[in-house]
C-alpha cells in the first residue's frame, strides 16, 4: 500500500508541474518557453547532463512541445487560442485521472 501511495504522490507532483507550466505558458507565452529551455542542455555528453535533459522532458515536456508545435504551425493568435484549448483539455483530463485514481485507491482500502 505504501508503494501505491508513493507512486500516487510522484504522479501528482509531475502532473502539478505540467499544469503549472502549462498555465504559465498560456499567460506569459514565449518568455515561459525560453525559461523552460534554460534547463535543457544541448549536446549533452555526460550522464548528469543527460539526466537533466530527461528531467526537462519529465517536467516541461508537454507544455513545451505543444506550444512550439502550435507556434510553428499556426499564426500567433490562432496558436495561443489552440494552446488555451489544449490547456482546458489537459485540465479536464487530469481532473478525470485524479478522480478515477482516487476511486481506485478507495476501493483498494
Amino acid at each position: 500500500m505504501i508503494i501505491i501511495d508513493v507512486l500516487y504522490v510522484v504522479i501528482l507532483f509531475f502532473l502539478a508541474v505540467q499544469l503549472t507550466m502549462s498555465i504559465v505558458t498560456a499567460i506569459i507565452g514565449n518568455t515561459a518557453v525560453r525559461i523552460m529551455e534554460f534547463s535543457y542542455i544541448k549536446n549533452s555528453n555526460s550522464l548528469s547532463d543527460k539526466l537533466l535533459n530527461i528531467s526537462f522532458y519529465a517536467l516541461y515536456g508537454l507544455p513545451h512541445f505543444f506550444y512550439v508545435f502550435l507556434m510553428k504551425r499556426f499564426s500567433y493568435a490562432a496558436a495561443r487560442l489552440l494552446y488555451i484549448v489544449y490547456l482546458l483539455g489537459l485540465l479536464i483530463s487530469v481532473t478525470a485521472l485524479l478522480l478515477i485514481s482516487s476511486l481506485i485507491t478507495e476501493a483498494l482500502m
